[in-house]
């Protein structure tokens, strides 16, 4: 998950890759002792006898399933199995603001894939028999994965799921959905690896890299395991100078999305999540099982706010006046922190200044040093995380003087100095308990 914030802090952009639809295959759907082949139950999906192999991939042929030995307690056959095992059916954006709780989570926006007729089939295998089992199925919303198009002439070097759930080229007007990540135009060969070795790990990477994607999106968002160089996963992949096909086409079906939230509220620490989910399991009374929402998963925590200024024109602080007891202080019920849970925000800095306070008589009460995009102290009680990501052009203060005392009420005056240039602005603001 890759987050960038754009408008000034009024608005993130999120990133996201396809790797739940493309690695996701999930042995506990469909576990091995219902799959297989068998030859004493005829009338259901696993009976070997006269079964139809007609484009069945090998693997899944009853000669080479499981060394050819029969299971009978299998309920579908192996190329259905595999097929049911691919259970993603779409993705989930979360927010929210200013609340270290899980249940304070918004839903922003969800999309479903769209069934294909064969998922449908699959879905309803063996029904009419005793040996019917609910793997669960279509959710009824098929609204299509995000940012859906039509293939055209510049994709048809890059791979998708058929409805068998092999990997094959796009054809001209065929949907296609989020944009590619890795550029088709870049094959291993023993010249690209000894160029590479003159360069760091994240640049070799970046020579797999689409010509259109960000530096920064593509080295949080990529896999090691596909990038076929020394030194790197996917190496593994490559015998005798070449790399495998299997390998090749894996990369290129791996995409990516963008989603915008407008409008962000500002002085708060604000969560952002990206989920995966699946169809559930009826059968065991499950309903559709989504990724977690933590900093493990995709998650990120971060302070909406502007970048940094070269300009000193618009530069204030935010609450003004701060009163007591709002939703900017931020001691909470159970928290903590206590009087350091106070904050107020200088916004619209250079990346690198010196902010000093003072009281109207001009005593020094406290200075910060500011170095741009910085860790700040997470104000709410989480489990999740204990800092978010404040950008470069915003930096707090506690209320607190540099001997850690808690300040009076007052008018208070301050100034910013830019590092850079030695530019001094000053301005004050209003304290109110």
């Amino acid at each position: 998950l890759y987050i960038d914030l754009a408008d000034d802090g009024n608005r993130v952009d999120i990133y996201w890759d396809n790797s739940a639809e493309i690695d996701n295959q999930d042995n506990f759907t469909v576990t091995n002792e219902q799959i297989g082949w068998q030859d004493l139950i005829s009338g259901i999906d696993s009976y070997v006898i006269n079964a139809d192999t007609t484009g069945m991939p090998d693997r899944f042929k009853p000669e080479n399933w499981n060394s050819g030995n029969y299971n009978e307690n299998a309920i579908v056959n192996p190329w259905t199995g595999d097929r049911l095992r691919h259970d993603f059916q779409g993705y989930s954006v979360w927010s929210r603001t200013a609340s270290g709780s899980q249940e304070d989570w918004i839903l922003e926006d969800k999309w479903d894939k769209i069934d294909t007729e064969q998922d449908c089939e699959d879905y309803i295998v063996n029904s009419g028999t005793n040996y019917f089992y609910d793997f669960g199925g279509d959710l009824v919303i098929d609204e299509g994965l995000p940012h859906a198009g039509s293939a055209a002439e510049e994709d048809l070097d890059y791979y998708h799921f058929d409805e068998m759930y092999r990997l094959i080229p796009y054809e001209i007007g065929d949907v296609i959905y989020g944009q590619p990540l890795y550029n088709c135009e870049i094959l291993y060969s023993d010249s690209l690896q000894n160029m590479a070795e003159n360069l760091t790990f994240n640049d070799q990477a970046l020579l797999f890299k689409h010509p259109d994607v960000n530096d920064e999106i593509f080295l949080e968002l990529y896999q090691d395991k596909l990038i076929p160089l020394s030194g790197h996963a996917g190496y593994n992949f490559v015998n005798n100078g070449v790399e495998s096909k299997e390998h090749r086409i894996n990369r290129l079906s791996r995409r990516y999305y963008n989603y915008q939230i407008y409008n962000l509220p500002k002085g708060f620490e604000y969560y952002l999540a990206v989920t995966s989910w699946d169809r559930g399991m009826p059968e065991k009374n499950l309903q559709p099982i989504e990724s977690g929402r933590d900093i493990d998963a995709n998650m990120n925590v971060f302070i909406p706010g502007p970048s940094a200024k070269t300009s000193m024109n618009n530069i204030y602080v935010v609450p003004n006046p701060y009163v007591g007891q709002s939703l900017f202080d931020g001691r909470r019920e159970n928290d903590i922190k206590g009087d350091r849970g106070r904050r107020i925000w200088f916004v619209n800095i250079p990346k690198k200044c010196t902010i000093k306070i003072f009281t109207l008589a001009g005593d020094l009460v406290d200075t910060i040093h500011h170095n741009g995009e910085y860790n700040e102290d997470i104000l709410t009680l989480s489990k999740a995380s204990y800092t978010a990501v404040a950008p470069s052009g915003i930096a707090s203060w506690d209320l607190l003087s540099r001997n850690n005392q808690i300040i009076a009420p007052s008018i208070y005056l301050y100034s910013v100095n830019n590092k850079k240039n030695g530019k001094i602005i000053v301005g004050k603001f209003v304290i109110i308990k």
